[in-house]
């Protein structure tokens, strides 16, 4: 799912008007700075879910459905934009290594073969939506769920627990979708924001 930037000014809601009528601690209006900002971050919470679209890393949608821009109250009347995501985030962007293989930019490393429930609910989600892959991979069974002879898996839980060993085997490799995101938002500061400060310097200048 693909997010366009008025989407993202959109998600700001009526924090944009907010974001806009600050005032730096002197008395001084930067709405040009203040739109930059917020045309920056809109564009980045959209360069974010393209690198993940672009990279086949979408699975469920709910990383891309979280990343949201919001305008908090910092101090003394000034707003900030944050950036919400899923704290996971950062494994799709560093990459995880697998047990037997893969790599990672920040050396995260999975440490047991068998899914968290999480993981495992996460899947079989995308395997009941029709998005999921099934690998014929034999897998071995913990002994939690030898204890579980009596109750066994559905089709689509038991085909979730095989490609999330899968995945634990093979390991994630890194998708960069947030760093190449954040790359492209200094770019935006140094160049729009930046081009924005001098016109409201300017136009203060010429007011007094």
């Amino acid at each position: 799912m693909a997010i366009s930037i008025a989407q993202a000014q959109a998600a700001l809601g009526n924090g944009v008007a907010k974001f806009g009528q600050q005032r730096d601690a002197v008395g001084v209006s930067l709405a040009e700075t203040d739109a930059a900002i917020v045309h920056a971050a809109a564009k980045f919470v959209q360069d974010a879910v393209d690198n993940l679209n672009k990279k086949d890393r979408t699975s469920s949608g709910s990383l891309e459905k979280s990343i949201v821009p919001v305008v908090k109250e910092w101090s003394n009347g000034i707003n900030i934009i944050e950036i919400y995501v899923n704290d996971y985030y950062k494994f799709v962007d560093a990459g995880v290594q697998g047990l037997k293989m893969g790599r990672s930019t920040k050396g995260y490393k999975f440490r047991t073969p068998y899914g968290s429930k999480k993981m495992v609910d996460n899947l079989e989600r995308e395997i009941i939506d029709g998005r999921g892959k099934i690998r014929n991979t034999k897998v071995a069974v913990s002994d939690r769920e030898k204890k579980r002879k009596g109750i066994p898996d559905s089709p689509s839980r038991a085909a979730a627990k095989q490609w999330a060993f899968f995945i634990k085997r093979k390991g994630l490799e890194p998708s960069n979708f947030w760093t190449d995101a954040l790359r492209e938002l200094e770019r935006d500061i140094a160049t729009g924001v930046a081009s924005a400060l001098r016109i409201d310097v300017f136009e203060n200048v010429a007011i007094k």
